[in-house]
């Protein structure tokens, strides 16, 4: 009996190892699980607040929202308006009949230019946003009422009181592209719009209509 009792106990002793060893295993295993996820932690708050401090992260986080979507619609909306002015203003003198086929296509961009009125409030952009793309859609509305609903010879006859809103709202929209442009987007960016409308002006006076006192 002593003898069994030995082997019973050194039995017993061996389990007792095992289940420690196997304990340790889980404490060793879950504390090295924690390590781990404390690392990867770490490295999340690191990729999140960067090394300047918590708030860095979320700076990351809003400047891919202030980019990705006011600047860009608006620096493409002053390319497409100096596009279509450009050659509405080359093709007016010996293409009229095409310009009046296609010249409509002009005030599709009030769309974008609604659109990015709605986003100025969405990304609590600056209030000059809505400035100058109101004075857009004015200009807009004034060159359908001379030019396509009620037709005014306004640039032949030189009538003061209808030309001065026109070129009035002109060069404010123009004005408005390359400055909000230059200074909210790129300079870079300013300059290209800079040079457009420089381009533009030129186009302008050389196919503007000859007035009615010159022609006589």
């Amino acid at each position: 009996m002593g003898t069994l009792s030995s082997e019973e106990s050194a039995q017993q002793a061996h389990e007792a190892d095992l289940a420690i060893e196997d304990f340790c295993g889980d404490v060793f295993g879950f504390e090295a699980y924690c390590v781990q996820f404390d690392r990867t932690a770490q490295a999340a708050r690191r990729l999140m607040c960067g090394p300047l401090g918590r708030d860095q992260g979320f700076k990351w986080i809003n400047s891919r929202k202030e980019f990705e979507m006011l600047e860009p619609l608006f620096f493409t909306l002053g390319l497409l308006n100096n596009g279509f002015l450009i050659f509405i203003f080359l093709i007016r003198k010996n293409h009229l009949a095409l310009l009046r086929k296609i010249g409509w296509v002009y005030f599709f961009l009030a769309i974008p230019a609604i659109y990015a009125i709605f986003l100025v409030q969405q990304e609590q952009k600056s209030p000059r946003y809505t400035i100058f793309l109101g004075i857009f859609l004015a200009f807009l509305v004034i060159e359908a009422l001379y030019d396509w609903i009620w037709k005014l010879p306004f640039r032949e006859e030189m009538d003061w009181r209808q030309l001065m809103p026109y070129v009035a709202l002109y060069i404010s929209m123009n004005y408005g592209f390359v400055v909000m442009v230059w200074k909210f987007y790129s300079v870079i960016g300013g300059i290209i719009m800079l040079g457009l409308f420089v381009i533009q002006i030129i186009a302008n006076i050389f196919s503007h209509p000859r007035s009615a006192t010159k022609r006589k």
